[in-house]
């Protein structure tokens, strides 16, 4: 019998919205992190399953990586979508396969404009969401009794974001007692990682729930519920 020596939880980055300061984008001025933490045994039984499954009912192979911006925009290999009855099919499958999946999210909203209003000399929004995300982290991780190590990863975007994202979590992390809780793993894309994928599908809805809490969010009435942590800044 093998003796884990690894906690429970897998946890899975990704973020909506530019990081940059400057230049505004009045449709969606936030910087949105978001961290989905997946059980180990459920993401092997589970998670990676039932999205291979959803792949392989609306595409030749398993190689289709599900990106958030292609599904909401009919692109790329999501131009299918554009069909609204095929639409209707996906949409149904997704979101039961949402509202089934099992995981917790823990996300910072930085809203870029307000920053700039309050502080002088604003830190950047990649540095601040991401010690927020990470503080909740370690508080969800002690409740539950994880005290091993834990892997965050994130999905590559191009060297000097993914330069600015090793910055800004090495930072924190050396800087702090997280030292010998957390490593950070930038996956490339291609990998297909069903974590980064699941991932990639939660920071957005959040985003827009901020926005504009009365407008009609389907994404967030699901994700709602296993929302552990939700900051605003400022």
């Amino acid at each position: 019998m093998i003796t884990s020596s690894f906690n429970n939880y897998l946890v899975f980055a990704d973020e909506a919205g530019d990081h940059l300061l400057k230049p505004h984008y009045p449709e969606f001025p936030l910087f949105v992190l978001a961290f989905c933490i997946i059980e180990r045994a459920h993401y092997a039984n589970f998670i990676v399953p039932q999205l291979l499954n959803i792949k392989l009912k609306y595409f030749q192979d398993s190689h289709v990586i599900f990106h958030e911006r292609d599904i909401r925009k009919h692109t790329g290999d999501f131009s299918f979508l554009t069909n609204s009855n095929i639409r209707t099919s996906f949409f149904n499958d997704l979101n039961n396969f949402m509202e089934q999946a099992q995981f917790n999210v823990i996300s910072s909203v930085i809203q870029k404009e307000r920053l700039q209003a309050t502080y002088l000399k604003p830190e950047n929004p990649y540095t601040l969401g991401v010690t927020f995300c990470i503080e909740r982290l370690l508080y969800f991780l002690n409740n539950h009794n994880q005290l091993l190590p834990t892997t965050i990863a994130f999905e590559a975007r191009g060297k000097k974001e993914d330069e600015e994202l090793e910055l800004a979590c090495l930072r924190l992390i050396q800087l702090t007692d997280y030292s010998r809780r957390f490593d950070v793993k930038i996956i490339p894309k291609i990998s297909n990682c069903c974590g980064l994928q699941l991932a990639d599908l939660i920071a957005r809805p959040i985003g827009r729930f901020v926005l504009n809490p009365t407008q009609a969010n389907r994404a967030y009435n699901i994700l709602e519920a296993k929302i552990d942590s939700l900051k605003i800044f400022p």
